[in-house]
């Protein structure tokens, strides 16, 4: 399972006209890292554990958030998050079992949502820095 993160310069136009000028494109690939980087933090969030469950928990520690990674470069404007532990599409996929909703397991496509702005800010807040 991964998640693609890709920004579509839309005001480009716009930005030129203001002569704003990106430092090549080491600042925008900043900015995709640093919102990959806030990504990570959200995925790797758990729900409070069911009172009923008897399952011990690694998280960090080589559970599934131990298993949220960036890819280390950018390529065509995209910053890849990856998480490769065999069960994660089962509990945050676009796969996610039935269950792992009901106990309050956010999928990939809720965490985008849930944090898209937060994402275009930091982004555009590292373009603003330079």
């Amino acid at each position: 399972m991964s998640i693609n993160i890709t920004i579509n310069l839309i005001g480009a136009k716009q930005l030129k006209d203001r002569n704003e000028v990106f430092m090549g494109t080491k600042l925008l690939e900043a900015g995709l890292k640093r919102g990959a980087l806030y990504l990570k933090t959200q995925s790797a969030i758990y729900p409070p554990k069911p009172p009923q469950s008897t399952y011990n928990r690694k998280g960090a520690a080589g559970g599934l958030a131990s298993g949220w990674q960036i890819d280390g470069e950018v390529k065509d404007l995209t910053v890849i998050l990856r998480n490769n532990i065999p069960y994660a599409q089962w509990v945050q996929g676009e796969k996610q079992v039935w269950f792992h909703k009901r106990t309050g397991w956010r999928n990939v496509p809720t965490i985008l949502e849930d944090n898209k702005e937060r994402v275009a800010e930091l982004v555009l807040d590292t373009l603003r820095r330079r």
